[in-house]
């Protein structure tokens, strides 16, 4: 990850102090979507024999694979912190907005796990579809570069992304980024849950 910021910000022409910490928490956060999405796929055949030997809500299985992935991505989240705190950005109490962010990508992982594992369930090859997208998705999205570095006529890649203020909810409050661009990424978060329309900003 390091290697990667480093590259990064010779290739971009960017502060390592700037582009390092953006890169190593959005990796991180990506890594926890991706798991969780891949994880959702099969969840349900991996774990039928659960479901022939006793009664169980099939949303075990999903919760199963949150908490899974989550205790993975807070010992993940040490090393961009730390990254943050030694490149001599401060975490402040407007960092505390990631915790909320991440409430967020949580609830947004169980909504959609458990729609995926469903679909998978009765169609498998949809698995190997939701594998492809999120390669493509990984350089369509904000991850290793900025939304900034954009031109005015490709900042659709980012408003109609579905991943991107996903990823703008956690990250950009421990990097000290404004809170409007928070503020958009939870509206679109709270659009793509299907919420949009009980909030207004």
């Amino acid at each position: 990850m390091s290697i990667t910021g480093l590259a990064w910000a010779l290739l971009w022409k960017e502060p390592v102090h700037d582009i390092l910490p953006f890169i190593a928490i959005s990796v991180t956060v990506w890594q926890f979507l991706a798991a969780v999405l891949n994880d959702a796929t099969t969840a349900f055949p991996q774990s039928s024999q659960y479901f022939l030997n006793q009664y169980m809500p099939a949303s075990t299985i999903i919760y199963s694979v949150l908490y899974k992935n989550v205790a993975t991505f807070l010992l993940n989240m040490v090393f961009p912190i730390f990254i943050v705190i030694f490149l001599g950005d401060s975490v402040t109490t407007y960092s505390l907005l990631s915790v909320v962010g991440l409430s967020l990508v949580i609830a947004w992982c169980l909504f959609i796990g458990y729609a995926l594992a469903i679909l998978c369930t009765r169609f498998r090859d949809i698995a190997q579809i939701v594998s492809t997208v999120l390669q493509v998705a990984f350089f369509v999205t904000p991850v290793i570069w900025k939304p900034e570095f954009l031109p005015p006529q490709a900042h659709y890649l980012v408003s109609y992304n579905p991943f991107a203020p996903l990823l703008a909810v956690v990250r950009d409050p421990l990097l000290g980024r404004p809170l409007c661009r928070v503020a958009d990424g939870v509206r679109h978060s709270a659009r793509n849950l299907g919420l949009r329309s009980s909030l207004r900003w």
